[in-house]
């Protein structure tokens, strides 16, 4: 190891060993460090040499920075070839790189920087070489680039550190075991041998050299049964006139042969009859031979149809058919939206058919780009381009997308020639040929030199159109397994691309998906660990570590959350990662005492957690919003994919697993669970819905019916209910359900709303999937948000309107997780548990639960007195008690004035004249309904009261109505709301104000989103009226400007479907209507 520098650079030498040089730069200012490393190459010295880091990293206080061979990787990633890296030694390296903070530098140009064996099965590269700094260093040279040279001699590539940044027809057959060689003991021997000749060999490698070895050797035992049994029985003829003791031991000896070939023989057919249910030793031979051969006659081909829907067979080239594999096309625009030519949007816009004066007004809006371009403090331009569309612009996605039709277009035309062929991945799946992605896009053809001199020609129809023009170094192909190797270098060659290799990527995700997910996916891991790493504990409070978690670290791995199912070990790697994060302190280099598990962390806040997610139960969550497009969208084009992949015939809550199944269809197959939890049917007509194995009943635990009558199988919904009523035959329920089922389905009203059968999700109001509704259903059901255990102080604590810090030291004192000399003390780190200020008091944190008045400033007060105990633990700083509860005053009264103008309303949705609390009258020459509902568990059903009243506050009309059924409250009233609008309608009343205490009906009013639930069905209806009734308007109101309603909401009970006037209604309602109008 050698250190050279020129003359003119001052600086000295601070230490050094057999495995470094530090060396400190003394003439910059400030003052750098510089470590010159070389790793231990003896891998059972390795954990003990990386102590060697953090000596280095305790001795100097100034930016600092290590280069050299580390002799040490980070992730699995940094190694290619041999076998996996000691997965001891990386967490280990990590781990001392994050204490002593060092951060990697981004290596340019080749991955690795050593390698072994080139150019031989056992060929393997490493990046070895490394340079890491701190954060004070990278702050000095923000720049820094790290590039990989190339060698000539050594086995190391030399890696420079510039601290400025550069300008820059015969069958194959498969190996198959023979259960008939099971029959010679020769067979183990053999295995055994093959399995044990080489110990540095892989799995795959023995299991290669085993089967060849057996089919080499079988050939004798599985070759030709009727020869060999010719000759056992040959020479039991001749032994059989003998009887001399030679020939009789022989003699037995050829009879126990032929009994063994004779089993081998049966054992052999009936292997290939697949007719498992017979047994051996049955002497069935005859019968295996011939179940075989009507297999082979059933399984052979003897023609098939070719693209040109020509018959062809194996003489003909039937084989050309089967073999001919397909290929994609990843392809990469170069510069796509600089390129993009107006003349050619123009006639694109044109093509598809927009108005003139819209297509002159989107022209008009490219053509007004002007660009100004500043150096020096000095302003150029304006230049003002000829073609391209302005990069950020939001329009300029939408018009990319327009323009990548015409390719679209010209794609579609090729294939409908039959110049290309798209690809389909089952019998009766959708032909692909293409899939676009704004300026990503793939294309599918047939891997053949004849399509892909047709996509040549086809992508130079397009650039000369367009003038786009695809980057053959970008783009790259990928082969389906059974193309030929010769073949794919033919079209690579043709078409000027390169064979894409096993980690190329796709919109941000892996392009294929090995056996080893770990490795696959293991990028998610390093991406959270190195974002989290490079976040600096010092400058962060725990509620700003909060924020980062939820918002940065848990979304990084989301998006391939809503793909693949990860594997549970790099979802712990990833929460450990943030509980490092979460529990570290700013003064400690370590990963700090964790005063919880994260499963404790992640429940919900109300239970005492923090509210972290579960990565595990928010993948599912993820994945299950798949399957339910699957079900809510099954033209889409991914729908239709899958569906006849893996259900065809079946929908995606029956759907198996099936044969050979896709990683990503494995993954969304794992969630199917939770969508089961959570979709219903709602009941339109019921000629949809199946009685058996569907989710229409009105049960969480068990929706399906349990009932198995013979009649029941293959009934439809429809079948249950009386002919030409909206109601249920009383006497089919009667004798084809058990008493649990007739109860559920007589609950279930048919009267509500009109339409057919859909599905709909019963955990979210609106009744679509929403992954937020998902995960908390999964969190319910482990247990981990139960509402019975939700605390009034958690509620309460994180209700206060006090700052986030203050609310996080009281939720750390309130679960025990606040570094008190008490707790210290249960974790062995003091010991002593008396209170540093005062000593001879045990120090502890106050619990707050039995507070009930000045909630915010005692919690404030409580977050001072920690603030002074640690001055005083820290910095010898005492604090007198007047000023830390002045202090507290002082510093929460500046936090609610600084947050007054940023406070938005804690009940969104809300207009001008919501939100009274006691009843008026309302305008002139305008009449004010009153609408409330009531549910009565007793009888299972529900009621209605509607009351309207004039300008002057007089009763005009009051209404009760009851219906069947058992139905959720915000259902009730948004009934009750529709039954009002319909009232009015009726009664053609104008200007009229509709009031309901129900808040939730009144944001379903007034938001535009999609709902497929029962209320959402109801709330449509009632925006339906509401266009008819444009003289109409609605407020939510509190329940005590609601009272009169609320009575004959309950007075509907007894008074069903009854009109009231100011002559005929009841004393006991009277009473409160008089009591409202005297207000």
């Amino acid at each position: 190891m050698a250190l050279l520098w020129r003359n003119e650079d001052n600086g000295c030498i601070k230490g050094y060993s057999h495995n470094h040089i530090d060396f400190k730069v003394t003439q910059l200012k400030p003052r750098l460090e510089t470590s010159r490393a070389s790793g231990e190459p003896l891998k059972t010295l390795m954990i003990s040499h990386l102590n060697l880091y953090i000596t280095l990293h305790d001795s100097t206080q100034e930016p600092w920075c290590v280069i050299g061979d580390f002799n040490n990787i980070m992730c699995q990633e940094e190694k290619r070839g041999g076998n996996p890296y000691p997965r001891n030694l990386i967490e280990g390296f990590n781990n001392i790189t994050a204490e002593c903070e060092l951060c990697d530098i981004q290596l340019l140009g080749h991955p690795y920087t050593w390698e072994m064996h080139r150019g031989e099965p056992n060929w393997t590269e490493v990046r070895l070489d490394r340079a890491m700094a701190n954060p004070a260093w990278i702050q000095v040279y923000p720049m820094a680039s790290l590039y990989n040279l190339l060698h000539s001699t050594s086995d190391h590539s030399p890696i420079l550190l510039e601290c400025v940044k550069r300008s820059s027809v015969v069958e194959n057959k498969r190996f198959r075991f023979e259960n008939a060689w099971l029959k010679e003991p020769i067979c183990y021997q053999i295995i055994n041998d093959c399995w044990n000749s080489s110990v540095e060999a892989d799995i795959f490698q023995k299991i290669t050299c085993c089967s060849k070895q057996l089919v080499d050797w079988g050939k004798t035992i599985t070759g030709d049964f009727k020869q060999r049994i010719g000759i056992c029985r040959r020479e039991l003829d001749q032994l059989k006139s003998k009887t001399d003791e030679v020939s009789a031991q022989r003699y037995k000896e050829v009879k126990e042969k032929l009994l063994v070939i004779l089993d081998q023989r049966e054992a052999y057919w009936k292997q290939r009859s697949k007719q498992h249910w017979l047994k051996n030793g049955d002497q069935n031979s005859k019968y295996f031979h011939a179940a075989a051969s009507t297999r082979r006659r059933t399984n052979t081909i003897q023609k098939l149809q070719n693209d040109q829907g020509m018959w062809v067979d194996w003489e003909s080239g039937l084989s050309d058919v089967v073999t001919d594999g397909y290929m994609a096309l990843k392809l990469d625009m170069s510069k796509a939206y600089d390129r993009v030519e107006w003349p050619f949007l123009s006639a694109i816009l044109n093509k598809i058919g927009f108005a003139q004066g819209w297509v002159d007004l989107i022209m008009a809006c490219v053509r007004s780009a002007k660009y100004n371009i500043v150096h020096g403090g000095r302003e150029m331009g304006p230049v003002i381009p000829s073609r391209g569309i302005r990069q950020g612009d939001p329009l300029s996605p939408y018009i990319f997308i327009i323009c990548a039709e015409g390719f679209s277009a010209l794609i579609q035309r090729f294939e409908a020639m039959g110049r290309i062929h798209g690809c389909k991945v089952a019998n009766g799946a959708p032909r692909i040929s293409h899939m676009f992605f704004a300026d990503d896009s793939y294309l599918y053809c047939k891997a053949t030199m004849n399509e892909a001199s047709y996509v040549q020609q086809m992508l130079h129809m397009f650039e000369n159109a367009s003038r786009q023009q695809v980057n053959l170094r970008k783009s790259s192909i990928f082969y389906s397994v059974n193309t030929d190797h010769h073949v794919r270098s033919q079209i690579g060659s043709f078409l000027q691309m390169i064979t894409a290799d096993a980690n190329s990527t796709y919109l941000g995700l892996p392009s294929t998906m090995g056996r080893n997910k770990n490795a696959v996916l293991r990028y998610l891991k390093e991406r959270v660990r190195k974002r989290v790493h490079n976040w600096d504990t010092k400058f962060l409070s725990k509620a700003g570590k909060e924020i980062l978690i939820k918002t940065v670290a848990q979304a990084l791995p989301s998006y391939a959350m809503s793909v693949f199912l990860l594997p549970l070990d790099i979802s712990r790697d990833m929460e450990q990662h943030m509980a490092r994060f979460w529990w570290k302190t700013s003064n400690s280099k370590d990963k700090g005492i964790h005063w919880m598990s994260w499963d404790k962390l992640s429940k919900h806040k109300s239970v005492g957690g923090m509210g972290f997610r579960s990565l595990r139960d928010h993948n599912l969550s993820l994945l299950g919003k798949q399957g339910w497009r699957f079900m809510t969208q099954p033209h889409s084009l991914v729908s239709r994919v899958f569906k006849a992949r893996y259900f065809k015939n079946v929908s995606f809550l029956s759907a198996k697993l099936g044969n050979n199944p896709s990683y990503v269809w494995r993954s969304i197959w794992e969630a199917q669970a939770i969508v089961k939890q959570g979709v219903r049917w709602h009941i339109g007509d019921g000629s949809t819905i199946d009685v058996l194995g569907e989710p229409w009943l009105p049960n969480d635990a068990e929706p399906i019916v349990t009932s198995c009558h013979p009649a029941l199988v293959n009934a439809k919904v429809s079948n249950l209910m009386a002919n030409d009523s909206l109601q249920w035959d009383d006497e089919i329920l009667a004798d084809l359900f058990n008493t649990r089922d007739q109860a559920l389905i007589k609950s279930i009203p048919l009267h509500l709303t009109s339409g057919g059968d859909h599905l709909y999700w019963t955990v979210d109001t609106s009744g679509i999937y929403s992954v937020k509704s998902a995960y908390n259903m999964i969190q319910k059901s482990n247990g981990h948000w139960n509402t019975v255990e939700a605390s009034e102080f958690w509620n309460d604590l994180w209700r206060l309107k006090i700052p986030p810090k203050v609310k996080n030291l009281v939720w750390r004192g309130g679960t025990n997780c606040l570094p008190t000399m008490t707790m210290l003390l249960t974790k062995r780190v003091v010991r002593s548990s008396l209170c540093p200020c005062v000593e001879k008091v045990r120090n502890n944190f106050p619990f707050l639960g039995a507070i009930k008045e000045k909630k915010d400033l005692i919690a404030t007060v409580c977050w001072a007195i920690w603030g002074a105990r640690n001055d005083k633990v820290w910095q010898n700083k005492m604090s007198t008690a007047s000023f830390i509860v002045a202090f507290a005053g002082s510093y929460l009264e500046q936090w609610k004035s600084a947050q007054s103008s940023n406070l938005e309303s804690s009940q969104t949705g809300l207009v001008a004249g919501d939100g009274v609390e006691s009843w008026c009258a309302p305008q002139r020459n305008q009449v004010k309904v009153n609408v409330d509902a009531s549910l009565f568990g007793v009888d299972q059903s529900y009621g209605i009261g509607m009351v309207a009243r004039d300008d002057h506050g007089f009763f005009l009309e009051g209404v009760t109505k009851k219906f069947s059924g058992v139905v959720r409250p915000e259902i009730a009233e948004a009934i009750s709301f529709r039954e009002a609008l319909s009232w009015i309608k009726n009664q053609r009343w104008n200007q009229v104000v509709v009031e309901t205490d129900c808040l939730i009906v009144v944001q379903a009013l007034r938001t535009s989103c999609e709902m497929r639930s029962l209320f959402g069905l109801i709330i449509k209806e009632c925006k339906l009226l509401l266009a008819e009734l444009r003289n109409v308007s609605f407020h939510f109101v509190k329940r005590s400007a609601n009272v009169v309603a609320h009575a004959f909401a309950r007075a509907s009970s007894l008074y069903s479907g009854c009109t009231f006037s100011m002559g005929n209604i009841p004393t006991d309602l009277l009473s409160c209507l008089i009591a409202e109008f005297e207000v």
